[in-house]
Protein backbone atom coordinates (compact mmCIF):
# COMPACT_ATOMS: atom_id res chain seq x y z
CA UNK A 1 0.00 0.00 0.00
CA UNK A 2 1.34 3.66 -0.55
CA UNK A 3 1.99 5.07 1.76
CA UNK A 4 -0.65 7.79 3.61
CA UNK A 5 -3.16 5.79 1.02
CA UNK A 6 -6.74 4.12 3.02
CA UNK A 7 -8.03 1.34 1.40
CA UNK A 8 -11.89 1.09 0.99
CA UNK A 9 -14.37 -1.91 -0.21
CA UNK A 10 -17.05 -0.77 -2.65
CA UNK A 11 -19.67 -0.87 -0.03
CA UNK A 12 -17.79 2.01 2.00
CA UNK A 13 -17.24 4.56 -1.05
CA UNK A 14 -20.54 6.58 -1.03
CA UNK A 15 -20.16 7.24 3.06
CA UNK A 16 -16.52 7.90 2.01
CA UNK A 17 -17.16 10.35 -0.56
CA UNK A 18 -19.31 12.71 2.10
CA UNK A 19 -16.16 12.82 4.05
CA UNK A 20 -13.23 13.08 1.13
CA UNK A 21 -11.91 16.71 1.42
CA UNK A 22 -13.15 19.00 -1.94
CA UNK A 23 -9.82 21.07 -1.57
CA UNK A 24 -7.09 18.88 -2.90
CA UNK A 25 -6.61 15.84 -5.51
CA UNK A 26 -7.91 12.28 -4.64
CA UNK A 27 -5.73 9.72 -6.65
CA UNK A 28 -7.16 6.33 -6.72
CA UNK A 29 -4.96 3.20 -7.54
CA UNK A 30 -5.77 -0.41 -8.09
CA UNK A 31 -4.12 -4.27 -8.22
CA UNK A 32 -5.67 -4.95 -11.18
CA UNK A 33 -4.08 -5.08 -14.33
CA UNK A 34 -6.23 -2.79 -16.36
CA UNK A 35 -7.44 -0.34 -13.58
CA UNK A 36 -11.01 -1.31 -13.66
CA UNK A 37 -11.51 -1.15 -10.06
CA UNK A 38 -10.01 2.41 -9.53
CA UNK A 39 -12.04 3.53 -12.98
CA UNK A 40 -15.25 2.06 -11.43
CA UNK A 41 -14.15 4.01 -8.07
CA UNK A 42 -13.97 7.25 -10.50
CA UNK A 43 -16.89 7.30 -11.88
CA UNK A 44 -18.30 6.51 -8.16
CA UNK A 45 -16.89 9.65 -7.02
CA UNK A 46 -17.31 11.90 -9.52
CA UNK A 47 -21.51 11.07 -9.23
CA UNK A 48 -20.80 11.65 -5.89
CA UNK A 49 -19.85 15.51 -6.40
CA UNK A 50 -16.08 15.19 -5.58
CA UNK A 51 -14.24 16.19 -8.46
CA UNK A 52 -10.80 16.51 -7.94
CA UNK A 53 -9.99 12.82 -8.99
CA UNK A 54 -7.05 11.32 -10.33
CA UNK A 55 -6.49 7.73 -11.40
CA UNK A 56 -2.85 6.72 -11.00
CA UNK A 57 -1.97 5.32 -14.59
CA UNK A 58 -0.10 2.19 -13.91
CA UNK A 59 -2.00 1.36 -10.83
CA UNK A 60 0.44 0.46 -7.30
CA UNK A 61 3.00 -1.24 -10.11
CA UNK A 62 3.82 1.81 -11.41
CA UNK A 63 4.29 3.41 -8.37
CA UNK A 64 6.88 0.90 -7.28
CA UNK A 65 8.34 0.99 -10.57
CA UNK A 66 8.57 5.05 -9.81
CA UNK A 67 9.74 4.99 -6.10
CA UNK A 68 12.62 2.25 -7.19
CA UNK A 69 13.78 5.06 -9.99
CA UNK A 70 13.40 7.85 -7.07
CA UNK A 71 15.67 5.82 -4.55
CA UNK A 72 18.45 4.80 -7.49
CA UNK A 73 18.68 8.19 -8.39
CA UNK A 74 18.93 9.37 -5.05
CA UNK A 75 21.97 6.80 -4.58
CA UNK A 76 23.18 9.00 -7.60
CA UNK A 77 23.23 12.46 -6.04
CA UNK A 78 26.55 13.58 -4.78
CA UNK A 79 26.26 16.78 -1.79
CA UNK A 80 28.61 19.77 -2.72
CA UNK A 81 30.40 18.77 0.35
CA UNK A 82 31.05 15.67 -1.54
CA UNK A 83 32.25 16.40 -4.39
CA UNK A 84 34.76 18.83 -3.48
CA UNK A 85 33.03 22.24 -3.53
CA UNK A 86 34.24 24.71 -1.91
CA UNK A 87 31.57 25.66 1.21
CA UNK A 88 29.37 28.56 0.75
CA UNK A 89 29.63 28.46 -2.86
CA UNK A 90 25.97 28.73 -4.77
CA UNK A 91 25.07 25.27 -5.98
CA UNK A 92 24.37 25.54 -10.05
CA UNK A 93 20.98 24.01 -9.58
CA UNK A 94 18.61 23.30 -7.25
CA UNK A 95 16.24 19.83 -7.38
CA UNK A 96 13.33 19.37 -4.73
CA UNK A 97 11.48 16.46 -4.55
CA UNK A 98 8.40 16.32 -2.28
CA UNK A 99 6.96 13.22 -1.73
Amino acid sequence: MIPGAIRLNREEIPAAAVALPRNGDIVLYCTCPREKTGIDTAIELLNAGVTRVRLLSGGIQAWKQLVCELQNAADMIRWPSQAGATPGAKPAANILYKP
